[in-house]
């Protein structure tokens, strides 16, 4: 049986249903469980879209033109912030205010001019047995999942599909609630997962590979959370080795850049005083 995504109650065959077209979804045909005013009820399978999409989709849809002059005058200062930084140039070993980086740092690795590519199935099986990558190496991989519940096949069957076995495996935006906390897991990894509470969206969930040590770092949230922005960190623990912090970020496209910002600087002077590596992913 379904259950509905707004009120996470069983859809009986008695009762009738509207599934999401961007998320799939399914939610009550009922005022309710819609979210709508008496007067705009109205939707079918096929052009039917969640409350949730909608606003993700058109954020500012729902609010009074005094708020979203409020929020345009914002946007101004946050344009600014965003064209500064857009500006500078990321030189980690050269950092004039030794947050990110200190000099007793043992990440001699990183290259200052990393590679990105996009790699099908099979050419990254390629590169992963060209480099004789192992499990030994840490390696990480993130997707913005949008609603576990009806995609979870597909990055499965994709991880299927691959030789190697990734230490981390992140997701943002997994949509659950307390009810599917057991239901989504992947073989051979432990779940840790933080949920949204008292409102329906966001949500990570980070897998770490079954013989790997770690703990939570509780220490390491954003200390002002109100813009829905969510963040999970764990240590792994490494008995020959310094430990590894995974860290996990979500920030929502309504989130003011400022109050990100700031948050983002805290937990890395935090984490610049574990004086330990530190890996963060996220969208």
């Amino acid at each position: 049986m379904q259950s509905c995504n707004s009120c996470d109650c069983v859809i009986t065959q008695s009762q009738r249903s509207l599934t999401c077209g961007i998320c799939s979804n399914n939610n009550h045909n009922n005022r309710h469980c819609l979210r709508l005013d008496n007067n705009n009820l109205s939707g079918t399978d096929n052009k039917f879209t969640c409350y949730q999409c909608f606003d993700i989709c058109l954020p500012y849809n729902s609010i009074d033109n005094d708020s979203l002059k409020a929020d345009l005058e914002a946007s101004q200062n946050e344009l600014y912030e965003r064209n500064r930084l857009d500006n500078l140039v990321f030189k980690p070993f050269l950092h004039s205010d030794n947050i990110l980086f200190n000099g007793n740092s043992q990440d001699i690795d990183i290259p200052l001019n990393p590679r990105t590519n996009f790699y099908s199935s099979q050419e990254f099986n390629n590169l992963t047995q060209t480099r004789h990558s192992n499990s030994d190496k840490l390696s990480i991989l993130h997707l913005n999942i949008r609603s576990v519940r009806n995609k979870f096949d597909a990055p499965k069957e994709y991880l299927n599909s691959l030789d190697h076995k990734f230490t981390i495996i992140a997701l943002t935006e997994t949509w659950l609630n307390n009810n599917d906390y057991d239901n989504f897991e992947i073989p051979g990894y432990k779940s840790t997962k933080l949920l949204r509470q008292n409102k329906i969206g966001g949500g990570i969930c980070i897998f770490s590979r079954d013989d790997l040590k770690f703990k939570l770092r509780n220490d390491l949230v954003f200390e002002d959370d109100t813009d829905d922005t969510e963040n999970l960190f764990i240590e792994i623990i490494n008995e020959k080795s310094k430990n590894i912090i995974i860290g996990t970020i979500y920030r929502p496209p309504i989130n003011r850049f400022n109050k990100f910002e700031n948050n983002l600087k805290t937990i890395l002077t935090k984490l610049d005083k574990c004086n330990k590596p530190c890996y963060i992913m996220g969208d």
